[in-house]
């Protein structure tokens, strides 16, 4: 069970700022009349976004955030 934990933890991306994985946003291209994905439009961080922050953020895994703020 630890092992699966760990695992999702560095699947999931996080707020590089706050750490959120809830708030955070980022830009792509859809299809205008099926709504359809069809890929993220950069991997620039202004094209990523934290509600929670209210600002262009970089996405690191959850993993990596805990272990960086970890104090």
């Amino acid at each position: 069970m630890c092992l699966k934990i760990n695992t999702m933890k560095n699947e999931i991306l996080v707020c590089c700022e706050c750490g959120s994985s809830e708030s955070i946003q980022i830009k792509v291209w859809n299809y205008v009349n099926s709504n359809e994905y069809a890929g993220e439009c950069t991997d620039d961080s202004n094209d990523r976004w934290c509600e929670d922050c209210e600002e262009h953020v970089n996405f690191i895994t959850q993993q990596e955030w805990e272990t960086e703020n970890k104090k």
